[in-house]
């Protein structure tokens, strides 16, 4: 404010101006905008930006691509979320002054694809996780992250703008979403996947019955769907009750010539099946039909499973070589075992006793193997996208099929 009074002169005649503007108003820079941070969004717009620049302050009006954004000064800068763009690619910026004095900066910021997944190859996983996922989609960057069900995938690799190849985490059975973030956005396709247990045979009973066939057998399994099948030898079990949930299918068998058959288990396109699992006897005499499985190290403790027919008998026992096995679990058609310790590798016959009498036997039905230990690895760091030549030093590694760093192969 400035006054000037004259002496004497008539208080009607005082003077007085008073100047309204911003302080220092002839002093501030002129308005000019430098930067938005972050410099790109998504298309839909909603991300929140910081606009530095020179001459800013409250009342300024921002315009994204010829659309207006709400803002607040805060800190000697503008601070608002991005309006929704028309089509991807950069815009203007644009900055008008209440005074009328206006900027602009072009391409200031830069609207992004949504990101998009189209096709899904598998979209049924094992809950162990480490398969190979393929998604087909767009806008993926060369930093695109994927998560499944909160789970950081177990490796990423951008082929191109719309293909990514990940390898799956370790999940729960049932439905589960998949998250795709890149440094603009983030979106969750929620229950574009499904984890299931692996299918698998965990037990057959009974494992035995007549070549007449119409026995009635209880497989126990995991990853069963309503439509799973068995077939023994090849030949379709008619089903007589199938409870996924609990994992339990009741089948009727087939008739089929005596000897020890193959049972497989067909569910959603997977296929398992175990060797001799089921025996078609024709008679009540006493005999192994399969051990399962064959192999196993000298330092014992493998379970085995075998299947045929005795092995209930109230003086029964299985040997391994000279050794006896210690019996987990017995019915009259299979019996679990758990091997026992012996000093060398080798072949060893496999025997049902009852008493001190052999009843059955099959020749080197089970081999001893040098027990597996990993001493050291050499070198024991490398870069996260692999590729590394590695030395592992220890014992029984000569027949070892395959190595798995953290689940992968």
């Amino acid at each position: 404010m400035s006054s000037e009074v004259g002496g004497g002169s008539d208080p009607e005649d005082v003077s007085v101006s008073w100047d309204w503007g911003r302080a220092d108003a002839d002093d501030a820079p002129p308005l000019a905008l430098d930067t938005i941070v972050p410099p790109s969004g998504p298309l839909e717009g909603g991300s929140r930006v910081r606009i530095i620049g020179d001459g800013l302050h409250e009342g300024i009006e921002i315009f994204v691509g010829g659309r207006p954004m709400e803002t607040t000064y805060s800190g000697d800068a503008l601070i608002g979320r991005v309006p929704p763009g028309s089509n991807p690619g950069p815009v203007t910026v644009k900055a008008v002054d209440p005074s009328g004095e206006r900027t602009a900066l072009a391409e200031g910021y830069t609207y992004v694809g949504g990101l998009e997944v189209d096709r899904i190859t598998p979209r049924t996983i094992p809950t162990e996780g480490g398969v190979q996922i393929v998604l087909r989609g767009s806008n993926f960057d060369p930093s695109t992250a994927v998560s499944i069900d909160g789970q950081s995938a177990r490796r990423v690799r951008r082929i191109d703008a719309e293909t990514l190849r990940i390898i799956a985490p370790s999940g729960q059975p049932g439905p589960a979403d998949l998250r795709i973030t890149t440094p603009d956005q983030s979106r969750v396709f929620e229950e574009a996947l499904t984890y299931r247990a692996p299918l698998t045979i965990d037990s057959i009973a009974p494992a035995s019955g007549p070549t007449v066939g119409g026995q009635e057998v209880t497989l126990e399994a995991t990853g069963l769907d309503p439509d799973a099948r068995v077939e023994l030898d090849g030949q379709q079990a008619r089903t007589l009750s199938l409870k996924p949930a609990r994992g339990t299918m009741r089948v009727e068998t087939p008739a089929h010539a005596g000897g020890a058959v193959n049972v497989t288990l067909r569910s959603d396109g997977e296929a398992t099946r175990l060797e001799d699992a089921y025996y078609y006897r024709e008679d009540q005499t006493s005999k192994i039909a399969s051990v399962r499985p064959d192999h196993g190290p000298t330092s014992g403790g493998t379970k085995v499973v075998l299947t045929g027919y005795g092995f209930q008998a109230s003086n029964a026992s299985i040997q391994f070589g000279d050794e006896t096995a210690a019996i987990v679990d017995a019915t009259e058609t299979r019996a679990v075992v758990e091997t026992p310790r012996v000093s060398d590798s080798g072949a060893v016959d496999v025997s049902l006793q009852h008493g001190n009498r052999e009843v059955d036997a099959v020749p080197e039905g089970f081999e001893y193997r040098t027990s597996i230990r990993i001493d050291e690895v050499t070198p024991s760091t490398g870069p996260v996208e692999g590729g590394t030549k590695v030395t592992l030093e220890g014992e029984g590694l000569a027949d070892i099929d395959r190595f798995l760093f953290d689940g992968l192969p």
